[in-house]
């Protein structure tokens, strides 16, 4: 080619030049698509991160619902009982902004949100699905009718000892609570955009600067970026995609309901793309200056080269050759380029192997620089390599801040070094990473701890190393390994282990823990013989009402804390739930030791106990089942110490019962006799008998008693004593104490008519039915609707409902009213002779013991006349019970007692009995 020599130059410069910057251009193109590829990575595990919430949300909250299920209050939403209980519980889980319990017709009778009006849910989907499948259900995304927000519901029905629901434990589970997940993902300190669509791309939650906001319509179209909005939607503003156009998105489903039609939630995840842009190209500018310095250096050294080898030496050459012909000049130095262009020529030769040389030098050099970069200063993954002697050979920055060792610290170390080198700072324990190194085989997610002392207390951390192994022949390094900070994964998979296996307050074993520690020891050849102790805490509801749930929360937390203390390495005690506590003794071969230590734990519970300056005591019941004798499966165990417990509760004692099969048989037949006794009150079986109640001096009928009484089918008569008793524990006695006074206020106008206009008739009150507003309620619009009926209704009380204010305050507002109040069974409870005149009652009945043992010793009458006289100076009316003779009829009318009652003059019958006549003849006899 016939080129000049600058044109030759030039040549040469760019094709030195162009290989580098391409090279240079490459790399920054090579960097941002892997800046995005590990962009995508990390939107997809933070959209994986808040699916697992999501799913172990649902999980935890179907845990929850279960455990509910199980409590008798809501087992019983009728009553008022299971409305304060699933207001407790709301304030508890805060997974749910609400708890109802609808029957199930679907009538929500119990919620911890108050009604403005009706509420019925049969029509819910996931209602019916969990009547008929007898299993939890969720719903799909809906509006809570309560709560008036969207919503996850779910269903968990509670079933009878026959198998049937009855009613359904429901929690709502609101959105709110993603929120708090979209801000918590940002802990990292990563600029991220997240929210959450529904089915139909509106927006229900989100977080960050740039994201939707609530109510807007989200469409991505991945292909062409093209979306559209239906008509449907035009009442919210619609997103465009183009503000995401420089951000990598992740998506992630997930189904709320159950089938093919459920609603889904659509997690969306969105990383910028500017900062990896910014650094392809700084990259690009930093590669690129740096080959223009190399080649002005290269050409820098060329030219000297070439005029210190070349140029010097031939002009010396020329100018002694030819000094003074200037047309010879002139040739020489023709002959003198032309030699000139031949060594430029060879200059640039070697200038081109310098240049292949350095070029392939700067490749290898910037893969280095890139590997450096991407792997050991990437976020936030650490890097580690390793040789075959597991020796450090790199460690890279992220590894600094995790371990708190410099790289010049860590460089040369053995492994095992880092396990206690600054256990000043962090003792690191790597032994299973060890081990696995030591193993030459690649393995997968490897999970150590370390305790970081840098705090004031000392911080547990957790971290995922993943192994590579590679040829050390080659590279000299043998082991590659990647860590990261995984602390908050498995705190949080921890603390759902520990709520799944651990009762929420007391921290002790919960009930499906302590159940799997029965059936392992069962399954275990070395177990001979064990007991399961039931303790359930006397008087504990009495606490919680009147000082309030966070002092009986406080004593149940110093009890479990007392009780720990107390175990043995054999021995396990759990929370069932409420007041409940499940002993598990593994000790001797005998009933004799194992009750031994049962009743020597059992004293615990009778010791006193401060919470908030206040020192508080209470018992418990006990009741002792034994294994292989009492049952062979857990849930029977359990079972039959319940039955011992509750024989020890009726029977006040202060030891452990052991179990036997009498208590089987009284336990079923109490079981039946509580089936009965509902069915009787929907059939209407009851009915009143009426005792009179006469005169101690003209012996004249005055007023009369309406007793209830139980004629059953097939058994016959069953007494008051034996039903009232289960009707009161299993919340019946409302439906039976209203009933009584429907009747006797229907029957009145025949008494009236029959037995003058001043008769009376004395209708006795529940301790229970005075524990909420409803009998007062009722009587004060009675009272309303007909205030005469006062003049003919006596009410009357025991004495253990002056144990609580709010009993005593509806008494008064009764007595307010216009109601007499009848103090019955006096001198059978705590009152002694001196209450009376603190207590809001008008009439004092003697119990029937005093009557009875009247002629016992001069003591005893003296004690009854002092009753009568005090009675008197009060101001009060005194009815002597239980008068059988007419000895007993002379003492007490001679002594001034008011009125009497018992078999010598009446005994309860039907309205329809009660013989005017015959009445009158018995009362002329006793006159």
């Amino acid at each position: 080619m016939n080129l000049k020599i600058s044109q030759r130059i030039m040549i040469v410069v760019i094709l030195c030049v162009a290989p580098s910057l391409f090279l240079a251009v490459f790399n920054a193109y090579k960097s941002y698509h892997d800046f995005l590829d590990q962009l995508n990575s990390d939107a997809e595990n933070f959209a994986e991160q808040l699916t697992e919430q999501h799913i172990n949300q649902i999980q935890a909250g179907k845990e929850i619902l279960a455990v509910l299920s199980t409590f008798s209050e809501i087992q019983n939403p009728i009553f008022s009982g299971c409305q304060t209980s699933v207001k407790r519980q709301v304030d508890l889980f805060p997974a749910f902004s609400n708890i109802g319990v609808p029957l199930r017709n679907g009538d929500l009778l119990c919620n911890a949100t108050p009604l403005s009006q009706p509420v019925n849910v049969a029509d819910r989907p996931y209602i019916k699905q969990a009547i008929r499948t007898k299993s939890v259900s969720i719903s799909n995304l809906l509006l809570d009718r309560t709560q008036g927000q969207y919503s996850i519901n779910m269903a968990h029905p509670i079933i009878n000892t026959q198998g049937e629901v009855t009613a359904l434990v429901v929690g709502v589970m609101p959105l709110t609570w993603w929120k708090k997940s979209l801000e918590k993902i940002n802990d990292n300190g990563v600029s991220l955009v997240s929210f959450i669509t529904d089915i139909d791309n509106r927006v229900i939650s989100s977080y960050g600067v740039n994201a939707p906001n609530v109510g807007e319509i989200f469409v991505w179209n991945e292909h062409s970026h093209s979306h559209s909005v239906e008509d449907k939607t035009h009442h919210y503003r619609t997103n465009s995609s183009e503000n995401f156009d420089d951000f990598i998105l992740s998506k992630r489903q997930v189904t709320l309901g159950e089938g093919t039609g459920s609603d889904y939630l659509t997690y969306w995840i969105a990383l910028p793309k500017k900062s990896g842009y910014e650094n392809a190209v700084s990259k690009l500018i930093n590669d690129s200056v740096l080959v223009l310095i190399v080649l002005i250096v290269t050409l820098l050294l060329i030219w000297i080269a070439a005029r210190m080898l070349f140029l010097d030496p031939l002009r010396r050459f020329a100018s002694q050759l030819f000094p003074s012909n200037s047309h010879d000049h002139r040739k020489k130095s023709k002959l003198s380029m032309m030699e000139l262009d031949e060594s430029i020529k060879d200059v640039i030769k070697r200038q081109k192997v310098t240049s292949a040389t350095l070029s392939d030098t700067e490749h290898q050099l910037l893969n280095a620089y890139k590997k450096q970069d991407l792997l050991l200063n990437s976020s936030p993954i650490g890097f580690v390599e390793i040789d075959s002697q597991e020796r450090i050979l790199t460690w890279s920055d992220r590894c600094e801040s995790l371990f708190h060792i410099s790289e010049k610290e860590a460089r040369n170390l053995y492994l095992y070094d880092l396990q206690s080198i600054v256990a000043d700072r962090q003792y690191n324990d790597l032994s299973e990473l060890i081990s696995a190194v030591k193993s030459h085989k690649n393995k997968g997610e490897i999970i150590t701890s370390s305790s970081c002392f840098l705090e004031k207390q000392p911080t547990k951390l957790y971290f995922q190393w993943h192994l590579s192994k590679l040829d050390a022949e080659s590279s000299g390094v043998s082991t590659i390994l990647t860590v990261e900070n995984v602390t908050q994964q498995q705190v949080q998979k921890q603390v759902l282990s520990e709520r799944a296996s651990n009762d929420w307050l007391t921290k002790l074993p919960n009930r499906y823990s302590i159940i799997e520690s029965i059936e392992d020891l069962i399954l275990s050849p070395d177990t001979d013989r064990f007991a399961l102790v039931l303790f359930d805490l006397n008087g504990f509801k009495y606490i919680n009402d009147n000082f309030g749930h966070d002092v009986g929360d406080d004593l149940l937390v110093n009890l479990s804390i007392r009780m720990k203390n107390l175990l043995l390495d054999n021995e396990v005690i759990a929370r069932l739930g409420g007041d409940e506590f499940l002993l598990l003794l593994n000790v001797g071969l005998t009933a004799t030791p194992i009750l031994e230590r049962a009743n020597a734990l059992h004293n615990a519970f009778f010791q006193p106990i401060k919470v908030k300056e206040r020192t508080f005591r209470f018992s418990a019941s006990a009741g002792v089942a034994i294994y292989p004798q009492d049952g062979v499966e857990a849930k029977l165990l359990i079972k039959r110490a319940d039955m011992a417990m509750y024989q020890a509760k009726e029977a006040k004692r202060s030891a452990c019962v052991l179990y036997s099969l009498e208590m089987e048989k009284d336990g079923r037949v109490r079981y039946e006799l509580e089936t009965e006794l509902r069915r009787a009150i929907e059939m209407d079986d009851f009915m009143v008998y009426y005792q009179a109640i006469v005169d101690s001096k003209t012996h004249k009928v005055t007023s009369f008693e309406a007793l209830i009484r139980w004629q059953h089918r097939d058994q016959g008569f069953i007494p008051p004593s034996v039903f009232i008793p289960i009707a009161e524990d299993v919340g019946l006695i409302n439906e039976i104490g209203l009933f009584v006074l429907k009747r006797v206020i229907n029957d009145l106008d025949y008494l009236k008519e029959t037995f003058g206009s001043s008769i009376q008739v004395s209708v006795n009150l529940s301790p229970n039915q005075l524990k909420d507003s409803e009998l007062t309620d009722y009587l004060s619009a009675l009272v309303a609707s007909e205030p005469s009926i006062t003049q003919y209704m006596v009410l009357e009380i025991i004495e253990s409902v002056f144990v609580d204010d709010a009993s005593v305050h509806r008494i008064e507002r009764l007595r307010a009213m216009g109601f007499l109040i009848s103090l019955d069974d006096f001198g059978t409870g705590f009152s002694s002779l001196s209450h009376i005149s603190r207590m809001p009652i008008d009439i004092l009945k003697i119990d029937q013991s005093f009557v009875s043992k009247m002629f016992d010793t001069e003591r005893d009458q003296k004690l009854l006349k002092n009753i009568v006289t005090i009675a008197k100076d009060l101001d009060l009316k005194t009815i002597a019970e239980g008068v059988e003779t007419e000895g007993q009829q002379a003492l007490l009318s001679a002594i001034g007692c008011s009125s009497l009652q018992g078999y010598l003059f009446a005994r309860p019958v039907p309205i329809e009995s009660l013989d005017v006549s015959l009445l009158s003849s018995k009362v002329s006899e006793q006159s």
